[in-house]
């Protein structure tokens, strides 16, 4: 599978996401012991980009998967770590 530069362009921004991600978990944390009158600004942020982040990558399951040879590079390997880890803590955080 050749990959073109609006592929990587595409993991990219997966990853630019993400870095939004965590940055709202910091501003959450803080926001929690340091101004409790943001925290729900800071929650709605965090679960904001925690849902782009789910749908981003389901999309790209979806691309990498959709072709018959599948050849996962070391980004790709990371996201999807990352992304197995957000599922498991989300589940856990729903039971």
């Amino acid at each position: 599978m050749q990959k073109t530069s609006l592929y990587h362009g595409y993991v990219y921004f997966v990853f630019f996401v993400k870095v939004l991600f965590l940055l709202a978990i910091i501003a959450q944390l803080y926001a929690k012991f340091y101004a409790p009158e943001k925290l729900e600004d800071a929650k709605s942020w965090k679960d904001y980009f925690e849902n782009i982040f789910i749908i981003l990558m389901a999309m790209l399951l979806l691309y990498l998967f959709s072709h018959s040879h599948v050849n996962i590079e070391r980004e790709e390997r990371i996201l999807f770590a990352i992304f197995a880890i957000i599922i498991i803590l989300h589940t856990y955080r729903m039971l």
